[in-house]
Order: C-alpha cells, then structure tokens, then sequence
C-alpha cells in the first residue's frame, strides 16, 4: 500500500489517484503540512477531506484518513 497520484494534465480539474491514497492526521500535526507523510500529519480532519476534494478517486483507487491516538475536537 502506498500514496499513488498522477498530476493532472492541462484541462483536467482534479488529480488522479491510482492504488491507495493515504492521508495522516495526528492533534500534534500540522495543517500547513503535506499530510501524505505519517510523519507530516494534518492535525484536523477537515484538513484532511479538504486536501482529498481536489483528488478523483476512480474505481479500483481509494483514498484512507489514517488518524493518530488521541483527541479530536470537531467544530462543524
């Protein structure tokens, strides 16, 4: 398993994910970071489906939001 994207050629909207798409969160990440490196995490989930908005994910491709131990505090 492992991040697979493809950048998009001119005139595609989105990037393309092919195989397995992770996303890491951890409350001691960082929403400026990558978030596609368990050790550059996001610190919220929001971060973390609004970093996969701009991804396609076809069939047969996925995307996870591996989350970290810890607490998560959820305004909307």
């Amino acid at each position: 398993m492992g991040s697979a994207i493809k950048t998009p050629r001119r005139g595609d909207a989105y990037k393309k994910v092919s195989g397995t798409l992770v996303v890491y969160v951890s409350p001691t990440g960082n929403d400026t970071n990558s978030g596609i490196a368990s050790t550059k995490p996001f610190r919220t989930i929001s971060k973390a489906f609004s970093f996969l908005s701009d991804y396609h994910i076809p069939k047969g491709a996925e995307a996870v939001i591996d989350l970290a131990s810890g607490v998560y505090t959820i305004s909307s």
